[in-house]
């Protein structure tokens, strides 16, 4: 598991890097689950409803508050959104693995708007034919 991790990668090319080298150590039938990634679509999709507004009022309202340390510093990330998660996922299935967008639970702190992929390495063919 990767979780919260491809979003702090400098760009999507080092991206591609990270989830190549996660393929390389999936053994047949193994998953790899990348998960937490910030999807801006997603995010502007929730804001455009009702409850994403009033989401957004009361979240601006709790970091009024100003935090105990900061400890994120400021430098350039991967950003994504629905277009780079369907390419992320397109790349994956080239290389031959199952790539699927999972839904993030609404109860996690952005689960509004943040999904994962999980990656499925095929099982390997069997060279004899299944039993009847």
């Amino acid at each position: 598991m990767a979780y919260s991790v491809l979003h702090y990668l400098t760009d999507i090319k080092e991206v591609l890097n990270f989830i190549d080298k996660a393929l390389v150590l999936l053994k047949p039938g193994g998953r790899v689950l990348f998960g937490d990634i910030p999807n801006t679509s997603q995010k502007q999709r929730f804001l455009d409803t009702e409850y994403g507004k009033r989401f957004l009022k009361e979240w601006n309202r709790k970091q009024a508050i100003p935090p105990q340390l900061d400890l994120i510093e400021d430098h350039q990330t991967a950003v994504f959104d629905d277009d780079a998660i369907i390419r992320l996922m397109g790349h994956i299935r080239l290389k031959g693995f199952h790539a699927y967008v999972l839904h993030q639970p609404q109860e996690l702190p952005f689960g509004h708007t943040r999904e994962g992929l999980l990656v499925i390495h095929p099982e390997k063919k069997s060279d004899t034919p299944l039993a009847k």
